[in-house]
């Protein structure tokens, strides 16, 4: 007995040909745009502002460097002049 209501069943379940899905349903959709990088100002604004505070550390740099040097100058020659002048 259950072996026949088990083939009505599985009778019952397979749709006629007519109650198929139109095959239109099964073509596939156009492929979608791919994401379009919109941030190109931002970055190249950022890299304007990196490649202009790397020049501008360059400079305090070497003004820096330029200074120490001129204090070691004036500290070498301070030392000088009182060495000189105990003797």
């Amino acid at each position: 007995v259950s072996k026949r209501a088990l083939i009505a069943f599985l009778q019952q379940a397979q749709p006629a040909v007519e109650e198929m899905p139109d095959q239109q349903l099964f073509n596939e959709a156009p492929e979608a745009y791919g994401y379009e990088f919109q941030s190109g100002g931002v970055v190249d604004m950022l890299q304007k502002l990196k490649d202009e505070f790397a020049e501008k550390k360059y400079e305090l740099d070497k003004e820096e460097l330029q200074a120490q040097h001129a204090f070691e100058n004036i500290a070498q020659q301070l030392t000088d002049n009182i060495e000189n002048a105990k003797h």
